[in-house]
């Protein structure tokens, strides 16, 4: 797999990650403005399958294409796409901090 490739694949996937987390954090913290107020126990039972679905979604974005590749006998590319992958959502979410910073202060 091309460098390139590469790079755009795991920028993709950190992006893919981070607009699905965006969403998912919206959708719970207005959760009880768009669902209506939950009792105890299916709130709590509904936020585990919540987590639950959330995990597996990024866990495909993370690790899908990795994994397929290190299955087709392309290790060095799947361990570069995974740690690719790793280093670009750590980016967004080091400039998504320091934006959130900037526009505290303001």
């Amino acid at each position: 797999m091309k460098k390139h490739a590469i790079h755009l694949m795991s920028f993709l996937s950190a992006c893919g990650v981070f607009v699905y987390t965006l969403i998912a954090g919206w959708v719970i913290f207005n959760g009880e403005s768009i669902f209506g107020e939950a009792n105890q126990f299916w709130g709590v039972a509904m936020m585990l399958m919540v987590f639950v679905v959330s995990a597996t979604i990024v866990s495909v974005l993370m690790l899908g294409k990795p994994i397929a590749l290190y299955l087709d006998g392309k290790k060095k590319d799947s361990i570069k796409l995974l740690l690719a992958s790793i280093g670009w959502l750590l980016l967004i979410g080091v400039i998504y901090m320091v934006v959130l910073g900037i526009l505290a202060i303001k």
